[in-house]
């Protein structure tokens, strides 16, 4: 039997223990809830995504990445922000294989494109168009091998004109890429509505109405949706024709979320129903020449509420450059003058203009 001086102890040590194990408990409790809030709060987060033009692996990018890395052909800032990006997506146009050709390169150069960050690509374009088919097979056997996602070019029809999709914080973002063109050529995998077997290809259409059928069978495997299209008609200026404005407008109609235009020069920016159309994004690493180059950034909230940055550069010999200063302040300018009912500020954030009434 315990006096009653032990039985105090006794019930000393109980308390304390007591106390002991309940502050544990709550830190676990607290640890667990913090936990909990971490995972719920990644799958509601904003997906960042990082947009750039038409990239080619010339010998000339070769060289300058063996001399300096990425930072002989790429700006340091550029380079970052795609890097950083959730999701970063490229206009490709080159062909991998050993065969040569027109730019081609070889497949042990693609590890760059990896390192730039890049981890889905368009490949509807011209540049493959004008390949042979193989050529377009090892293409397609390299980045299944590279675990690259890719969208716009397939070993038949169907998978030619589907969207690849990529999950980022609990939400499917999806790339649909399209040639649009005379689809009759060779190494085209032609018309999406036709019960015929193409061969495999690239994805090439003429009509509105096709892409818009892919367009709303792509939507349902994703929650926001991307539409890269190289564009046949209106190519060559610095303004779209009517003709590139209302297709991207049903585009949008058909349920894609953003646009992106892809041919050689610069075109403006428009919103339609809260939803940005980059008309031509132009060429990010595809030039001798020295024009003026763009890599939109895109914040997406998780109701698909949509910002949008534009970082002006400059590309030359196959090498691009962020523009800053009053080369900055002109390419603003410039591209506030070709859009549609925006205005992009100084930082190049990009606003509906308010209407009056």
């Amino acid at each position: 039997m315990f006096n009653k001086e032990n039985r105090q102890l006794f019930n000393i040590i109980i308390a304390a223990a007591s106390i002991v194990v309940i502050i544990i408990g709550l830190k676990f409790i607290k640890t667990f809830i913090s936990s909990d809030s971490t995972t719920r709060k990644s799958k509601s987060d904003s997906v960042s995504i990082a947009l750039i033009g038409n990239v080619n692996m010339s010998k000339k990018l070769l060289t300058r990445y063996n001399d300096l890395g990425l930072s002989g052909f790429l700006s340091d800032s550029i380079s970052s922000k795609i890097k950083s990006a959730d999701i970063a997506v490229m206009n490709q146009c080159f062909t991998i294989s050993a065969f040569t050709a027109p730019n081609n390169t070889v497949s042990d150069n693609y590890h760059i494109i990896k390192e730039l960050g890049i981890n889905m690509v368009s490949l509807a374009n011209p540049y493959f168009k004008q390949n042979a088919d193989y050529i377009t097979q090892n293409t397609i056997n390299e980045l299944n091998s590279a675990e690259m996602n890719y969208a716009g070019a397939g070993e038949d029809l169907d998978s030619s004109c589907k969207a690849s999709v990529l999950e980022c914080n609990g939400r499917k973002i999806g790339l649909l890429s399209v040639y649009y063109d005379d689809p009759s050529s060779k190494g085209s995998a032609v018309n999406a509505t036709s019960h015929e077997k193409a061969s495999q290809g690239i994805y090439v259409d003429n009509s509105s109405d096709n892409i818009c059928y892919n367009i709303k069978r792509a939507k349902k495997t994703c929650d926001f949706l991307i539409l890269s299209i190289a564009w046949d008609t209106g190519s060559s200026s610095s303004e779209p024709d009517n003709d590139q404005r209302k297709m991207a407008k049903d585009f949008i109609d058909a349920g894609c979320d953003t646009v992106i235009g892809c041919s050689d020069f610069i075109q403006g920016i428009q919103f339609y129903k809260d939803k940005p159309i980059i008309y031509s994004i132009g060429n990010f690493l595809n030039s001798d020449y020295h024009a003026n180059t763009e890599m939109i950034e895109l914040n997406v909230s998780p109701k698909n509420k949509i910002t949008l940055t534009v970082n002006g550069c400059s590309t030359e010999a196959y090498k691009t450059t962020a523009l800053d200063g009053s080369a900055n302040d002109q390419f603003i300018n410039n591209l506030n003058n070709i859009s549609y009912d925006v205005n992009i500020d100084s930082k190049g954030i990009v606003s509906k203009k308010e209407k009056n009434n």
